[in-house]
Formats: C-alpha cells, structure tokens, sequence
C-alpha cells in the first residue's frame, strides 16, 4: 500500500505515524531493467499465417519470397487444452499463460472448484491435480501484477473491448468472463500504467451500477483519451484510451468507416513509448482480439485485416527489442478456431490448376471484412443491397441470386472462401497444438504446456508467481476474525458495491470489493489508502480475498 498514492480523495490521508511507517515500508523495491512484450492473435491457426503471407505475397509481388514479422522469431509448440476440456476457451487459456495455471471454460485469474464442484467447473482431463477444496475458485496472481508489485511499469492493449477475457486474464479474478463491468473495477484499480482499446461503456457513467469510474481514473492520474489523434498527443505516464464502446472495428474497416481510432500497431507503440520512458523496466500485453472473431464467422477477409494488424504490431514489438539485450517478445495464439484449410482443385483436377492467383485473385479486390460490409449495407434494401455492396467493396459481379440470399456478414465469407479455394470445419474453437514464436528468451523448447508460458515469462521478468499470489489475495475474514472484530459484508449501505467490514469497537475497516482501497475510521486515524492490490470475492465460496500486508495493517488497527 501506498499513502496519498493518485487517486485518494483531498482531505482522506492517514496521519498516524506507527501506520504510516508500517505502510510506507511496504513500496515496491527496484527491479532490474528487463521488459517483457506479449503479442497474442487470439484463436489464430497456421493456415492463418500461411494465407497471409501468400495474400501479402500477392500484393507485394514478392510471392513465395514474402516474410511476416512473425518469421523473424524462433518457433515452438504449445498444447492449449484446459482444466475440463480439450478445447478450451480464451479466459481458461489467458488464464494459463497469465497466472500459470489450468482451469475451468469462462473462468479468469481463478481456480477450478474441487472434487464437489460440477463436472464443467473442475478438473476433469486426466493427468491434472485436481484443486483441494480449500483453495477452490480462489484468485490466482498473473505475471503482470508480479511486474507491477516489482516495480515495472505494465500494460493492456487489445482490439475488443478490454474486459474481454485475453486481457481480463492477465488483470482480474471472476468465475464468470462475461462480468464485464467488474471485471472494468477491477482494471481500474489495478493500477495498470496503460491501457489502450474498446470497452468505453463498462468504464463511463453507462454502467449499469451507476459509478461512472472515469473520475476516479483522473484523480489518479490517468490522461483519458477517446481517439487517435487525443492519443497521440498523450504525453503524461499513465494512460487510459477507450476507442469504442465494444470492440474497436477491424484494420480494413477503421482506415475507411472508424479513421479517428488507432491501428493495434500505433497503440503498441504507443504503449510501448510511455512503458520504456523510465527505464524501470515493463511489461505489456497486446492482443489482436478480432482474429478470433473473423474465424467464427468463417471470413478470409477479416482474418486477412486482423492478423496483418497483429503482425504489424509484432514488427513494434522486435523493433523495439531489435539491440537491446534486455527484452523479451513472445507471440503466441490460445487456441484455434474455424478450422480454416487451403485447399486444391479438388476432384480430378491436377494439382497445378491451384496456382497463388487462384488463392489470391478473389481476395486482393476486397477494402471491407464481412463485419464492415453489414455495417455499411443497409438491411431493408435486402439481397440487392448485398449485391451492391459486394460488387461495390470486393469487386464481384457476377453473382448468382442464391449466393445473396442470406445475412451479409456471413454470405461475404462464403462467397469469397468459396472462389479462393479456402475451407472452414467449424464456427467454434478448435483443439490443436498452436504455435509459440519467441525472441530473446531461454526455456524449454519442443512442445510446451500452455502455463509454462507464465513461467518463461515469471523468468524473464525475476518474479515469483507463488509468492505473488500469497502476497496478494490471503484469505480475509479468518484473518479479520482473529482481531475479536465484528466481520461481515456490507451489501446495504450500496447494493451494487460491497465492501467486507470489520469493526471493533470505534474502529471500522472497510474493503470495498473490486477495489485498492482500504477505508479506515477509528479515534486514532482515518482515512482511504490505496493498496498494493485488489480486495475480491469468489462468488462460489463467498470467500473474501486481499493483500496480506493490508490485513496486517487491519489488524493492528483493530486490536
């Protein structure tokens, strides 16, 4: 915990000297200067990589001669299944190669149940430790707040909105991916120097709790931007963008239809200017999000406009490095999705009749993804607004009545895999091994799990997941119970914010949930100080979790 760290409202500062010294002791050391850079095409195959490097081999002219960014780095493998399921989700994955742990489809920054939990919630694949009940659905630290709680600065960066699971799984603890607005609190007050992408309804006054967190981040210190000119004039060390209020628009549509937000490069260098200014050291996620999603929908297009972004922004990231000595870049999907093949001629047709203008030709004309094609066709004109609109953006023609009948964002897909050769196995995930790119590391090579991710980056940084996690997140109310203190949940005074309270005599503590914040009351010090983490409850249980040196602080106040 820090006193009158940004943020703490004018006039709530402690003045004790015994607390004080006891908190002020707590600051974080000095690390080494070490940074760390995490790229992830969330839910991106190799055949991805392999059509865009043929795409951009099409364009360029340089054929089979045409290199990614991504060719730039060593090569692994990684196995992504998760604690209950061959094919997992991005929160159980994010959750993997964040905090270094297996657990359950939706769940983020949290363990699996135990033995009695259902089947959908525990670990059920053979060959796992199943979780004992005690620590059940309890948080779990991820390598960004050991950074933090080091000394580094750390940052978020993604395409969907920010609470989305991939960078959830890296700044907060729920059994429930979709708890958005929590999951935005969380954030908030987790003391992340930068965060840059969509989400900009889970964090203003449209929260459906009421508490528009906007002014909070302002006090702390925030520069608040909403578009990439506002983010490029940005100059002060912490920064917080929302672009959107979901997702942020695909590469190929934001340069026509959404030109005021950033590419997912510009944010990365962006984050990567403000992170490396000090010298302490960072480290920093990115997430090309919307790759994910252009393979659901089964769209070349869309898969073509949002892995080039994400390879863009992976060209910042080894540029950046390119020297140095002192960073670490690791680029790595969660898992596959759509099952996307490239097929031949098929049939009897020899195999020279699949020439790179046959892939290519149908798919060079295209300026929108399938999702920028709906946004901009106008529904109530019906299958002759779709023809427009695909002879308009993807120069076809020639199409026949029964290729338009349909909803647009799926039949721009089909249509176009269709003429280019290009098949899809399914609109979900899928469970193969993916691969692990890496620059500037040391480690197991070969075939790795998915959480030793966590661990090559724990290495790389000099931090100690284990240790971060009892620093962190120890159990409350036992602790607070042990002072002779009255100890419940305050779930009156604001519905939609609770907060554990132990009182005592004249002195009340109070940790509003989702937050930093310790609120203190007693004859001898009052005050609101910002811890060095997050207090926050795992539903299942209703077990209450904080940072240890808080309670400590707790305590001594209640005795």
């Amino acid at each position: 915990m820090t006193i009158g760290s940004p943020g703490i409202r004018p006039g709530m500062r402690m003045a004790a000297i015994g607390i004080g010294a006891l908190l002020a002791a707590l600051a974080p050391a000095a690390p080494e200067s070490k940074n760390v850079i995490v790229l992830i095409p969330d839910g991106m195959g190799p055949a991805g990589t392999t059509l865009l490097r043929w795409y951009r081999g099409a364009k360029a002219g340089t054929g089979a001669k045409e290199r990614l960014n991504l060719d730039r780095m060593d090569l692994r493998a990684v196995r992504t299944y998760g604690a209950g399921a061959l094919v997992t989700d991005s929160a159980a994955a994010a959750t993997a190669f964040a905090c270094g742990r297996k657990t359950a489809c939706a769940f983020v920054g949290v363990l699996p149940g135990g033995d009695g939990a259902p089947p959908g919630e525990r670990v059920t694949i053979p060959g796992l430790d199943p979780v004992p009940d005690e620590l059940a659905y309890s948080p779990v630290a991820s390598v960004l707040e050991a950074a933090r709680l080091g000394g580094r600065k750390v940052g978020l960066v993604a395409t969907a909105n920010v609470q989305h699971a991939t960078p959830a799984g890296y700044s907060a603890h729920t059994h429930s991916r979709g708890q958005y607005e929590r999951i935005a609190e969380q954030q908030v007050y987790g003391r992340i120097d930068v965060v840059l992408g969509g989400g900009a309804r889970y964090v203003d006054a449209r929260r459906r709790d009421g508490e528009n967190l906007l002014p909070a981040l302002k006090a702390m210190g925030y520069t608040c931007v909403s578009n990439r000119a506002e983010m490029a004039a940005a100059r002060g060390p912490r920064l917080w963008g929302m672009f959107a209020d979901e997702a942020m628009a695909c590469e190929f549509d934001r340069r026509s239809l959404h030109p005021d937000q950033p590419s997912l490069a510009e944010m990365t260098r962006k984050a990567v200017e403000i992170l490396s200014r000090d010298g302490s050291g960072f480290f920093l996620l990115v997430e090309g999000s919307k790759v994910d999603w252009a393979n659901h929908g089964n769209d070349p297009i869309g898969l073509i406009s949002e892995l080039g972004a994400f390879d863009d922004a992976v060209g910042v990231a080894l540029d950046f490095a390119e020297g140095r000595g002192d960073t670490a870049v690791f680029a790595f999907t969660d898992h596959g999705c759509g099952g996307m093949v490239l097929l031949d001629a098929g049939g009897d047709a020899p195999r020279w009749r699949s020439p790179l203008e046959a892939l290519a030709g149908p798919l060079l004309p295209a300026k929108l993804t399938a999702e920028g094609v709906t946004e901009s066709t106008d529904p109530s004109r019906g299958p002759a607004a779709l023809r427009d609109a695909l002879a308009r953006h993807y120069g076809l023609s020639d199409l026949a009545p029964e290729e338009t009948a349909g909803p647009a964002a799926s039949l721009a897909g089909q249509i176009l895999s269709s003429r280019a050769g290009i098949g899809w196995m399914t609109t979900g995930h899928t469970g193969e091994d993916v691969l692990l790119y890496t620059r500037g590391i040391e480690g197991p090579r070969g075939l790795v799990e998915n959480t030793a991710i966590a661990q090559m980056c724990a290495d790389a940084l000099g931090v100690d997941l284990a240790a971060t996690t009892a620093r962190l997140y120890a159990e409350a109310l036992p602790a607070l119970r042990e002072t002779g203190a009255t100890v419940f949940v305050d779930a009156a005074t604001d519905p939609a914010n609770k907060a554990l309270v132990a009182r005592k005599g004249a002195t009340t503590v109070r940790f509003p949930l989702d937050k930093n914040l310790l609120v203190v009351s007693s004859p001898r010090v009052s005050g609101t100080y910002a811890m060095e983490g997050l207090t926050v409850e795992a539903e299942p249980t209703r077990k209450i979790y904080a940072p240890r040196r808080a309670m400590t602080a707790a305590a001594v106040l209640l005795q």
